[in-house]
């Protein structure tokens, strides 16, 4: 469940725990309940959100979603690198985001693998390879995310999990009681006060989102601009509660709009408002700022 099961690379998971029965010919574990309960789980879950996406959105889902998208991010999602310098910066990405975002379990892991590799564990292979291909695969892509490396995490975690194992099995009793004590206050402290342990997602939009619904109609339409549809239509839908306009890839497209007598809002970044042709920034009427955000109109008050 927490491998993003809508995602089809995702299903790599399923792919290297089959694998892992196969090698170690443990073929009777392939019809057993839990595995077979795992991937009933892994399927039902990402259907329940396909589902109704063909219904309410018809074939856009397989089209967008499956094909498009990836094939976008394959191709680099319009990104291109004009140096030499700039592909291998790409092809390397995933390097300091790993020695960065994932401390301390980043060096804690290596130590995993020595020890894997001192006592000749031949399914410490099978983990790796885990971890090459998810690495290798989101590597080759031109577009990348440091989020993208959770999906080698598991294989990661088993590392961790041993070498913790070895370290802590003196005093693992203690740590079971200390941690389950932790657990307990850290759900309390989560669940019933206001302290936040991660930072505040979108931000913005928080504030944004309010302020659309109390000033915008229901009627009047809201277009997004130069904003990745997908992710902007789901921040828009759980925020504004309402579905945005389709998206403005040009400042022609802008023009085409804001000259219409009919009046229209606007969401757009500060940086691309500044830098839009006088001749369309003068028919545009900004009427809030909102940290990266505009939301402007094309007709006064």
């Amino acid at each position: 469940m927490g491998f993003l099961y809508k995602g089809p690379p995702a299903y790599c998971v399923l792919g290297v725990v089959f694998l892992y029965y196969v090698l170690t010919k443990q073929y009777k574990k392939l019809l057993n309940s839990y595995f077979i309960l795992f991937i009933l789980t892994a399927t039902t879950i990402p259907l329940s959100w396909i589902i109704l996406q063909l219904v309410y959105k018809g074939n856009n889902v397989i089209e967008k979603f499956f094909i498009n998208q990836i094939l976008w991010s394959i191709k680099g999602r319009g990104v291109k690198y004009t140096s030499l310098l700039e592909k291998i910066k790409n092809y390397l990405f995933f390097f300091p985001a790993f020695f960065s975002y994932y401390l301390p379990w980043s060096i804690t892991g290596i130590f995993g693998i020595i020890k894997f590799i001192k006592e000749k564990s031949k399914l410490f292979y099978i983990l790796l390879l885990w971890i090459i291909i998810v690495w290798i695969g989101f590597t080759i892509p031109g577009y990348k995310d440091d989020y993208y490396l959770l999906a080698f995490w598991p294989g990661w975690a088993v590392f961790n999990g041993y070498i913790f194992s070895l370290w802590t099995y003196r005093i693992k009793d203690n740590l079971i009681k200390i941690f389950a004590v932790l657990s307990l206050i850290f759900a309390l402290v989560t669940f019933f006060t206001p302290i936040k342990f991660d930072k505040i997602r979108n931000p913005e939009f928080k504030i944004l989102g309010k302020y659309i619904q109390k000033i915008v109609p229901e009627t009047e339409e809201v277009f997004i601009y130069n904003m990745y549809y997908w992710d902007m239509a789901g921040l828009f839908a759980w925020y504004v509660e309402r579905k945005p306009s389709y998206s403005l890839k040009s400042p022609e497209e802008i023009k085409e709009k804001v000259v219409t007598n009919k009046k229209i809002f606007l969401l757009i970044y500060k940086k691309d408002l500044d830098e839009l042709p006088e001749e369309i920034k003068e028919k545009i009427y900004p009427i809030y700022y909102c940290g990266r955000f505009v939301l402007a109109t094309n007709k006064k008050d």
